[in-house]
């Protein structure tokens, strides 16, 4: 009996994040950025956020793949976790030949999508707002 309770326990966790990860899959395209914040939203005008899977694909203005420093697609694994308030999301961003690991948090709200993220090495933001070593995305999610 013990032993039903705890995998049922496990399971539970794992399919509300399938079931986050169905919901945050598509494109989305970027509403407001600020970085340290300062607003960069007209730099980043057009770029989309594709969220495929577990990963994170950054296109450009014109819809082509963002490149890295070794010219290969910027594409970001990430692991969340539905269970916090707010939920959080940990990415990886490849920096030449070197992951590093980003802290942040997100809110999902219908077609609309808030990420703040902290720089790599930094802790956890605890809210929504540029602030420096902080970075605030709102995206909104593209039409079909």
């Amino acid at each position: 009996m013990m032993l039903v309770l705890l995998s049922m326990c496990c399971l539970l966790p794992q399919d509300s994040i399938a079931q986050e990860v169905q919901k945050l899959n598509g494109t989305w395209h970027v509403v407001r950025s600020e970085t340290d914040g300062k607003d960069f939203s007209s730099r980043l005008k057009g770029y989309q956020y594709v969220f495929d899977g577990q990963f994170i694909k950054l296109l450009d203005a014109k819809g082509k793949a963002v490149l890295r420093s070794d010219n290969k697609p910027d594409e970001r694994p990430f692991l969340i976790n539905v269970l916090t308030n707010p939920k959080t999301m940990d990415m990886t961003i490849q920096i030449k030949s070197k992951s590093f690991m980003s802290l942040g948090i997100y809110r999902l709200e219908g077609d609309e999508l808030q990420l703040c993220f902290a720089e790599p090495g930094s802790q956890r933001p605890n809210a929504f707002q540029s602030k420096d070593g902080t970075t605030l995305i709102a995206l909104k999610r593209a039409k079909k």
